[in-house]
């Protein structure tokens, strides 16, 4: 089998409709970029921006529409392009600098859909918890089913449920009351248990080793440090660092395999020692330049154990 090689990097960032002609399509002006997701929406913590030199002016004029739609795709000449971004243009400055006309590009990942469709309906009772996720979801165009994945999905709502306001305060309301984590990544709503995963099939997880691209030694954090210790969900946390890979998602399943010595926190007790094992990302920083250094991604993760896949 060919072994795909993390190296010269390519990308491809689409803005407004490049069919039609109301768009742009970019992949070879230099760019920077700087991508945060988390598991959990309801955090607020989620932000993206791209950095675009020098635009053409009948570009500049091409993006000046309000909340136009936003891609960004990156990769690497054997791997190929792989999805990083989609949402919609929620801010743009245009700066000089030097010789350079930089446009900063800020990004919300299904910012119209969540923000902008006002929801008026009553779900009936005797639907399930899914039911109700999945119809919300219905109602925003632009956002598709991903997984979804809890506890009591199935649990029937005896007195149906009313949907009033923005899809995003609805998944907010929704997620307190029953303890879920809800994220839209790339289009797509993807729904959890509170640190739950939407998949626990190792198959499809992603390894990350020296070989596919780990960067220096993961080390251990505090992990989930507002839970006490007599907290059984209560996970040992794990950092690290790896070459740009978009496979890389909170609220998914990683495999690391470090055969360098792990930094051990003083929060965390227990022998120092290599670290393989399965992991849930909790939260991912994305950084490029595409003529530059970064070309990274840095996660947070929480330990799984073995009976968390039974």
């Amino acid at each position: 089998m060919a072994v795909a090689y993390q190296r010269d990097r390519i990308y491809k960032l689409t803005v407004g409709d490049y069919k039609s002609g109301k768009g742009i399509e970019i992949t070879d002006l230099q760019i920077r970029f700087d991508c945060n997701k988390s598991a959990d929406n309801k955090k607020k913590s989620n932000s993206s921006a791209v950095e675009v030199y020098n635009l053409s002016q009948r570009s500049l004029q091409l993006l000046q529409s309000d909340f136009i739609s936003c891609t960004l795709e990156v990769g690497y000449k054997d791997t190929g392009l792989v999805m990083l971004l989609k949402g919609n243009v929620t801010s743009l400055n245009t700066t000089k600098q030097g010789n350079d006309t930089i446009t900063r590009i800020q990004i919300g990942e299904g910012y119209v859909d969540l923000n902008h469709v006002k929801l008026k309906m009553t779900i009936p009772p005797g639907k399930t918890q899914k039911e109700i996720v999945k119809e919300l979801t219905k109602q925003m165009p632009g956002i598709s089913e991903g997984a979804f994945a809890w506890a009591n999905m199935d649990s029937p709502i005896p007195f149906g449920y009313p949907l009033h306001g923005s899809p995003a305060d609805m998944m907010d309301e929704l997620g307190e009351a029953w303890r879920l984590e809800w994220r839209v990544s790339n289009g797509k709503m993807e729904v959890s248990d509170e640190n739950g995963l939407v998949s626990k099939n190792k198959n499809e997880a992603p390894v990350i080793s020296a070989a596919s691209g780990l960067i220096d030694i993961p080390f251990y954090t505090s992990g989930e440090s507002t839970k006490t210790k007599k907290d059984t969900t209560r996970r040992v946390g794990l950092q690290f660092k790896a070459l740009l890979n978009p496979d890389l998602v909170p609220g998914k399943l990683v495999r690391i395999e470090s055969f360098s010595t792990a930094v051990v926190s003083k929060n965390v007790s227990g022998e120092v020692k290599p670290i393989q094992g399965w992991y849930r990302i909790h939260s991912a920083k994305y950084t490029g330049d595409f003529r530059g250094n970064d070309w990274y991604v840095e996660c947070f993760c929480t330990i799984v154990l073995e009976d968390d896949f039974k």
